[in-house]
């Protein structure tokens, strides 16, 4: 009797973790938006899709941030245990893949990279949602149609086929540019239209579709700003910090605009780096940044009052030495000690020791410290485990640059070649190559074809996900956006 109660109370002991643990874990699905169906169901099997044919690797916790404890071979069936749980936008499941349990992404948002396998079956996708797609256009702003297809001008919003009765009047050519007068109106096909003027053609047009495929974009006059705002003072590709005064921490959302859903908040104080923008919405200029993990919208202030300012990345900050890793993409440990990735800068949650020696790559910064320390920080990669590390303390240095090799920065791409250059050319015989409106993100702005030359503007960054692919930021055409540099030994970019 005494050895059954001693059994029962170590069992709940065991469980009791375990129920906490699945609460805290809910808490992403209620505060994120993850926008591509799940197609998996817990207790059935899946297995990781031929198309790309990559493995998918498994971590310790649902984020990319969590130790990698194993990887699925293209083409390879797992049991589903648990989730699925919503983090940065992007769906994961606990499974189990021959005895290794982890967490796994299903897709990046857009590409499915794991499907149901065997007599699963597969939940029936959401409806779509009428007019989903974040407006990016205001009236009486210009816009201009993406590169590639022309936009068709109608009588009125929606289509003859979706019972609308509008007809078609003409069309505006890819790159042509318009004024938008009125809008915007919810069509019969579920697109967002605007009316608009375009060489004395008066009509609507559509946004675009879904949730992400934009057939259309905003022009701005440089940085002279939003209407209702101050002037921008932020640049895309560069780091940005917000204000103390008024000493308020700033939300990031899920697309640009207040009634967007929030996704965290960057606190007053706290550095970030831009990827986008700006996009005039609300009378403000909206930023998409990244900050601790986080990707999303930002507010650079409101009416007479920034919120955000730019800074410089010198490497000088106060606690450290002087930096001898900026415009590197790798960077290696000095002999001696290890040095300590951490979740965040200062965290004390250390996610693994580099050895001495060992050599990792370089993601972001340098970012000083929030603390009265005032170290120099870099984010930084090592056997899949993404955090902070700090360069040194006083004069003695932790990291140095690395010797002999030339630059990998991501694992799914060439060694860079691209570093230091202001132009650069597409390969010839690949194709032309998309340019994003982000790093990774469905929505393409415009091609570069084959041999043709274009400006670098930010980079080397390395993609988020497990394609982990070399991206640069780039203007082609009046096209700013960001494009990678080739695939595993293939490089679709060069000097």
């Amino acid at each position: 009797m005494i050895q059954r109660i001693v059994r029962l109370l170590l069992a709940a002991a065991l469980l009791l973790p375990l129920a906490f643990a699945g609460q805290a874990a809910a808490s992403p699905l209620d505060a994120q938006v993850c926008n591509q169906p799940g197609r998996l169901t817990v207790g059935g099997t899946g297995r990781v899709t031929t198309v790309p044919s990559l493995p998918n690797r498994m971590r310790s916790y649902p984020s990319f941030y969590g130790a990698v404890v194993g990887q699925i071979p293209a083409g390879a069936a797992f049991s589903v245990i648990g989730g699925p749980i919503c983090e940065s936008g992007i769906l994961w499941w606990q499974v189990n893949s021959s005895g290794t349990v982890g967490w796994t992404a299903e897709g990046d948002g857009y590409t499915y990279w794991l499907e149901p396998a065997g007599n699963v079956p597969q939940p029936p996708p959401p409806p779509q949602p009428a007019c989903a797609l974040p407006n990016r256009l205001t009236i009486g702003s210009q816009g201009r149609v993406t590169p590639g297809l022309p936009n068709v001008i109608r009588t009125a919003p929606g289509t003859a086929s979706t019972g609308s009765g509008s007809q078609v009047i003409g069309e505006i050519p890819g790159g042509g540019v318009f004024t938008v007068l009125a809008g915007p109106n919810c069509g019969s096909d579920g697109r967002w239209w605007w009316q608009v003027n375009y060489q004395g053609l008066v009509g609507w047009t559509a946004e675009g579709e879904g949730t992400s495929s934009y057939w259309t974009e905003p022009i701005y006059s440089g940085p002279t700003g939003c209407p209702g705002f101050l002037p921008s003072r932020l640049t895309a590709g560069a780091t940005g910090r917000v204000s103390l005064v008024p000493n308020l921490p700033n939300r990031i959302r899920s697309y640009p605009g207040f009634s967007a859903d929030v996704l965290g908040q960057i606190p007053a104080g706290e550095q970030f780096w831009i990827a986008n923008g700006p996009y005039c919405a609300e009378n403000t200029a909206w930023w998409q940044v990244s900050w601790s993990g986080i990707v999303g919208w930002t507010a650079e202030g409101q009416g007479g009052t920034y919120w955000l300012e730019p800074i410089g990345q010198t490497g000088l900050c106060a606690g450290s030495p002087a930096s001898r890793l900026v415009g590197q993409v790798q960077g290696r440990v000095t002999p001696g000690s290890g040095s300590s990735i951490r979740l965040t800068p200062e965290s004390g949650n250390v996610l693994r020791t580099m050895p001495a020696g060992s050599v990792f790559n370089i993601l972001f910064g340098p970012v000083c410290g929030p603390s009265v320390q005032q170290l120099t920080w870099y984010q930084v990669e090592q056997n899949g485990v993404v955090g902070w590390t700090a360069e040194g303390r006083g004069s003695t240095y932790w990291l140095e640059p690395p010797t002999g090799g030339g630059p990998q920065l991501c694992a799914g791409s060439p060694p860079t070649r691209l570093i230091g250059r202001t132009q650069a050319r597409v390969t010839i015989g690949g194709g032309p190559n998309s340019i994003r409106n982000g790093i990774e993100s469905g929505v393409v702005l415009g091609q570069i074809p084959e041999g043709a030359v274009f400006n670098i503007l930010g980079g080397p960054v390395c993609g988020p996900s497990s394609f982990q692919q070399t991206w640069y930021q780039v203007e082609y055409g009046g096209v700013v956006g960001w494009t990678v540099e080739g695939w595993q030994n293939a490089y679709y970019l060069e000097p």
